[in-house]
């Protein structure tokens, strides 16, 4: 984690940065994000079967996802996106 100053006697000859952090949070049973979590599950699913995680078949993974998220009325956050 970075900390960043804003002390206006900053000795430093370069400006201070200035980053902007977008995000979604999103819920509901048209939401892209279980496709989206089941495509990341799928790319680990070697590393989730060698330390014996995969409980489920990575296609049934989003209706799963997105049945027990609707059934507790969860909104979802993805990861958020840092462009500086």
């Amino acid at each position: 984690m970075a900390t960043v100053t804003t002390d206006t006697q900053d000795p430093r000859p370069y400006p201070l940065p200035q980053i902007i952090l977008g995000g979604r949070v999103e819920g509901g049973p048209r939401s892209p994000i279980y496709d989206h979590y089941a495509g990341v599950a799928h790319s680990l699913l070697p590393v989730m079967e060698r330390l014996g995680l995969a409980q489920t078949s990575i296609s049934t993974a989003s209706p799963i996802g997105c049945a027990e998220a609707v059934a507790g009325n969860a909104c979802i956050m993805p990861p958020l996106l840092v462009g500086a």
